[in-house]
């Protein structure tokens, strides 16, 4: 049977934070790279939001695109549509960006140890 204290994700990490940083001290070492993981998760965090508000933007404008092109807006329909491309370039930055500070969170969290069991002697 697999033990789930033994399992270290990000999820366990926020939950947990005092645990994690008190088993990187029994196994003496830098109880630190916690805080760097929750700082990181943090920003990812913050960044999948600001992708979310985004997205929910372009598909909203799509649906004014569509009701301008209805209406014989043409031009309004146009200008929306440049915008609409804009934000899908910045939507392709941030989620570059979010991806690298994924791989950057997983990266502490793979360096951070397994809980230290409670019957172990250090």
């Amino acid at each position: 049977m697999i033990d789930p204290i033994n399992l270290l994700d990000i999820n366990f990490i926020r939950k947990n934070p005092d645990k994690v940083r008190e088993s990187e001290l029994k196994r003496f070492r830098d109880p630190d790279i916690v805080d760097e993981t929750l700082k990181l998760d943090e920003e990812w965090r913050l960044k999948e939001n600001e992708l979310d508000l985004l997205k929910k933007e372009k598909k909203k404008n799509k649906k004014e695109i569509e009701n301008y092109y209805k209406s014989k807006q043409q031009e309004l329909a146009s200008e929306l549509k440049d915008k609409n491309i804009q934000l899908n370039d910045e939507i392709i930055t941030k989620e570059e960006n979010k991806q690298k500070k994924f791989n950057e969170i997983n990266a502490l969290v793979n360096k951070i140890g397994n809980i230290v069991a409670s019957d172990v002697i250090v």
